[in-house]
């Protein structure tokens, strides 16, 4: 160790300051020939070898400093991974392959409602028919899937829009296309879809967005609607029902109804029951439409009993009950009325043989 001599500085100082020897010190310092006479400004050099307590302290220094600087240092690391993390987290996904689930928000409005209602979805790649959760689709990939909304895709239109035909993958699918400030619906058809999973009911597979448009994705139901089937089947390339398909109809629809009524954790209230909105798939299994849904609190759009509102100020399950009753009596009583124009003709074509 070096030491510099300062005003004052004895060889019997320095040697105590550093607790050795001022023998040691004239030992390692042959240029000091008097002891009593040392200059300030010397450099001495001191020994190390002899021990004590601050020996051991200056010793124990270097340790102590490195073992802080290498916390320091794991600290620092950890605190970039996590925020490394994060910041990936917070970044958009790359866009996945067509026909597959991508979280690539398409406006801000899809943003806010995917962290309402989704905020620990993070999945970039999922299979859309596999999941109970609808999944956000990319603009491309509905586009892909109607082959961007061809006219001969479309299968049906109203005052919310339009219906088009969609493939993705082996998978058929019905895309619903709304006008952007038709948003207010939009968001309230999807926030009550998102709940409702029965298999008499038209199920949701996920939405997606536009700068002008919003989309919502169906499962595709083959047979088309049960009004087709009883108005004019012939005309429409179906066959009259049987019986026993009317029979199974009405019971998938009232599942499908009481489902949504009694057996949702919000109690919802299907408000346009009727023969349009059920629709058939190729086995003639009938599976309800909730376009019209409503969440059993307050009043909106459409009531059917308007005394029931006057009255209690709410809205009767019973309203819908009885518009499901004028539904399978439509169901029940064409075929009854068929049965009977064939048994007149019968008779017809027998008296004139």
């Amino acid at each position: 160790l070096s030491y510099a001599v300062q005003d004052g500085d004895t060889l019997g100082n320095i040697a105590s300051l550093f607790r050795s020897s001022w023998k040691d010190i004239l030992d390692l310092n042959p240029r000091v020939a008097n002891p009593d006479f040392i200059k300030p400004g010397w450099i001495l050099f001191i020994p190390m070898g002899v021990a004590g307590p601050s020996n051991k302290k200056v010793r124990g220094l270097p340790i102590i400093i490195a073992a802080s600087i290498s916390v320091a240092m794991l600290l620092l690391c950890v605190l970039t991974i996590i925020l490394c993390l994060k910041r990936r987290s917070t970044l958009p996904s790359v866009e996945a392959p067509a026909h597959k689930m991508e979280k690539i928000p398409s406006n801000t409005s899809i943003a806010a409602l995917e962290s309402r209602f989704y905020p620990s979805m993070r999945i970039n790649e999922i299979d859309p028919f596999q999941t109970e959760r609808p999944v956000i689709f990319s603009l491309r990939a509905i586009e892909d899937a109607t082959s961007n909304f061809d006219e001969k895709r479309k299968i049906g239109e109203g005052g919310y829009g339009s219906v088009y035909l969609g493939f993705i993958g082996t998978h058929e699918i019905a895309v619903k296309k709304m006008k952007a400030s038709k948003s207010k619906e939009f968001f309230a058809e999807l926030k009550v879809l998102c709940k409702i999973h029965h298999i008499n009911v038209v199920e949701l597979i996920g939405y997606a967005a536009g700068d002008d448009h919003l989309y919502l994705v169906y499962e595709y139901v083959q047979n088309g609607s049960l009004s087709e089937h009883l108005h004019d089947p012939l005309l429409k390339g179906h066959q009259p029902l049987s019986w026993t398909a009317r029979t199974q109809i009405a019971m998938d629809s009232a599942r499908g109804i009481e489902y949504i009524h009694d057996h949702t954790k919000t109690c919802y209230v299907h408000r346009d029951i009727k023969t349009s909105n059920i629709l058939l798939d190729n086995g003639l299994r009938a599976k309800v439409s909730p376009c019209k849904t409503h969440q059993f609190s307050g009043m909106s759009a459409q009531i059917f009993h308007l005394f029931d509102y006057l009255l209690f100020n709410r809205l009767q399950i019973s309203a819908w009950s009885s518009s499901f009753s004028v539904v399978m009596k439509m169901n029940v009583w064409q075929l009854v009325w068929l049965e009977r124009q064939a048994t007149f003709h019968q008779n017809q074509f027998l008296s004139f043989t």
